[in-house]
């Protein structure tokens, strides 16, 4: 007990030495009070340790920097959604909206609450520890920044700032009761209105329900996105797709291996062979665990041709090589907006997402 109790003046005395906020020691920007901060908020914009600038009341913070919300409306659009009338080459730039209109932007986020969220987003990062923590049941430590931790503060601070400029929905996947359930219902619906102050109250609820997503269940991404693609209503200019993982739990994927060993399948949850079991409790690994590339770029294309774009977003500085940055990028090739952003941490992440709205806005 003494041992412990002598270590506490000693980790005060080391807090009171954390060098200066500045550009050694600051990826965002530092207040006026020395803190550093993410650098994302139009009340605190800047990078690279520089002093954090106050945007005005017209602008937004994009990637650090400061920038008028110019070319909002106009008859280009984002190919003019799904019956619009917009084109790609318009003079309204990217700014238009997916009734031709010039409305706020219409924006489905379409995020992913699988189970491996819960890992570090920087599986490096000294503070996650035991080794491996995220999964199966071994929870990381407090203070390390998770996949889910990290992309909660990221949307909401996102939303907070642009969400007075779109109009945002939710849609999560897996369905609410995890597994491979797919995904039956929006979260959250994007408003029909464009103003400002109803949006304000709009995004802080779609927030709200951010923060109460519970990571769960495989990666069904298809699903997700067949389920935006047959809608009717409303007309989105824009998906912004978050995940983490790769896509799987395709019933209908041609290279499962029930009743086959099939070379095809690129098992997602092991080896080859942990994918030819039969599986229990609502997850059968030889029909829902192999990787559903070609389904989801196929869902990502068809969407694409209706008029509504299809970004990407990775979670997890573990998913930007190999095959999961390989199916990103090909889904945000056939969405249109290649290449995929994949953050390696969540200032990277806010700053990813501050980029899409600069450009669904025409800046």
């Amino acid at each position: 007990m003494r041992m412990t109790l002598a270590l506490i003046p000693l980790l005060a005395a080391c807090d009171l030495f954390k060098p200066p906020c500045g550009p050694s020691s600051c990826a965002g920007c530092c207040s006026s009070a020395g803190r550093c901060e993410l650098g994302t908020a139009p009340t605190a914009c800047g990078t690279a340790g520089a002093a954090c600038a106050v945007c005005a009341g017209n602008m937004l913070c994009g990637g650090g920097v400061c920038t008028p919300l110019s070319g909002i409306g106009g008859s280009g659009g984002l190919g003019g959604g799904v019956g619009g009338s917009g084109g790609t080459g318009g003079s309204g730039g990217t700014g238009g909206t997916a009734d031709g209109g010039g409305g706020a932007p219409s924006v489905m986020l379409l995020v992913d609450r699988s189970g491996s969220l819960w890992v570090p987003i920087n599986p490096s990062d000294p503070r996650c520890t035991p080794v491996g923590c995220g999964s199966g049941g071994n929870p990381c430590a407090a203070g390390c920044p998770t996949r889910v931790s990290e992309l909660k503060a990221a949307l909401s601070g996102f939303l907070a700032d642009a969400g007075s400029q779109l109009r945002v929905g939710l849609t999560a996947f897996p369905g609410s009761a995890g597994t491979c359930e797919a995904t039956g219902s929006v979260e959250h619906e994007v408003p029909t209105t464009s103003d400002g102050a109803a949006l304000r109250a709009n995004a802080s609820a779609v927030s709200t329900k951010v923060l109460g997503l519970v990571p769960n269940g495989g990666t069904p991404l298809r699903a997700g996105l067949e389920f935006l693609r047959t809608r009717t209503a409303p007309s989105l200019d824009a998906i912004i797709v978050l995940t983490d993982g790769l896509p799987n739990c395709n019933a209908s994927n041609q290279d499962n291996t029930c009743g086959t060993a099939n070379a095809a399948c690129k098992c997602t949850i092991g080896s080859l062979a942990a994918c030819q079991s039969a599986g229990t409790s609502g997850f059968a690994p030889c029909s829902q665990g192999c990787l559903d590339d070609d389904g989801v770029v196929a869902s990502a294309t068809a969407i694409r041709a209706s008029g509504t774009r299809v970004y990407v977003v990775g979670v997890g500085a573990d998913v930007a090589t190999g095959e999961a940055a390989m199916v990103m990028q090909a889904i945000a090739t056939a969405g249109g907006t290649a290449p995929a952003s994949i953050p390696a941490n969540g200032v990277s992440l806010r700053a990813a997402l501050d980029g899409i709205a600069a450009g669904l806005l025409g800046q």
